[in-house]
């Protein structure tokens, strides 16, 4: 009975180390390359980025999520995008349609 409970141990205690570990690994490419982002397809996506104004510092974080999709029926497809900004309040939410062409053809309701 002790023994699967000490492998599970070991294995959250690795995992643990392993995070510990890429932080730093994270933050340099951060640092580095001033922002990254992960696309999930052509609209959905998630975007961490560094704030550098003469003014403001901190770091941006938007993600991109499809709320409707009607372009089956020839309607247009719905992205709500939210941004939120770290080491001071901050929170933006918007949402855009594209139609057929991928042009934005209106805001949400």
């Amino acid at each position: 009975m002790k023994r699967p409970l000490i492998f599970l141990r070991n294995i959250f205690l690795i995992l643990v180390w392993l995070a510990v570990m890429l932080t730093p690994c994270f933050a340099i490419t951060l640092a580095m390359r001033g922002e990254m982002e992960w696309k999930r397809g052509d609209y959905e996506s998630d975007r961490l980025w560094l704030i550098q104004e003469r003014d403001q510092r901190g770091v941006g974080y938007a993600a991109s999520r499809i709320t409707t999709d009607q372009r089956s029926t020839g309607g247009p497809l719905c992205v709500r995008t939210s941004a939120r900004f770290f080491l001071w309040k901050g929170v933006r939410d918007w949402c855009e349609c594209y139609g057929v062409d991928k042009t934005v053809t209106t805001s949400c309701k």
